[in-house]
């Protein structure tokens, strides 16, 4: 307050003794107040394993665990679209498209709030050495004539 003023001050003893010092016009201190939460509708999708799916009427809750082991919550809202998803329960990895709500965390990246799940598709589970043999197999595309696709393919997508 004092260095909004333009002022500055000394707390003093009745012996006339410098207690401390205060901050202000000399030395203007900077408090930073926490900032408001960014937080944005948007679409997106979500890959992972389904780990859990239930609820008790039209609204189900959906578990999906990515793969760096977090366990992300979604909500069903059409009991057709459960049925669907119910027999992938620990199956193969599917990929959830999403509406809901983003908020912006302090490392500068976004981490799903609210999420209501849309639709589902299931993932290719071939490996990238069996995408990437049935690519050379295309003639004129390139990747047949590279010695290590996997390496070269890494190196495309670094930010190297």
């Amino acid at each position: 307050m004092l260095a909004n003023d333009g002022a500055e001050g000394i707390v003093i003893d009745r012996e006339q003794h410098e207690i401390i010092e205060l901050p202000g016009r000399s030395e203007v201190a900077v408090f930073l107040a926490e900032p408001p939460p960014q937080i944005v509708s948007d679409v997106g999708t979500l890959d992972g394993v389904v780990v859990s799916i239930g609820g008790r009427d039209d609204t189900m809750h959906l578990q999906l665990q990515d793969f760096d082991g977090k366990v992300r919550l979604i909500t069903v809202r059409s009991v057709e679209l459960a049925r669907r998803l119910a027999p992938h329960f620990r199956g193969d990895a599917i990929r959830v498209h999403v509406h809901g709500t983003w908020r912006r965390v302090p490392t500068g990246g976004w981490e799903p709030e609210s999420l209501y799940a849309d639709r589902f598709e299931e993932l290719d589970q071939r490996s990238a050495l069996e995408v990437f043999k049935e690519l050379a197999e295309i003639p004129g595309n390139g990747w047949s004539s590279v010695d290590d696709p996997d390496k070269e393919w890494r190196s495309l997508r670094s930010d190297d």
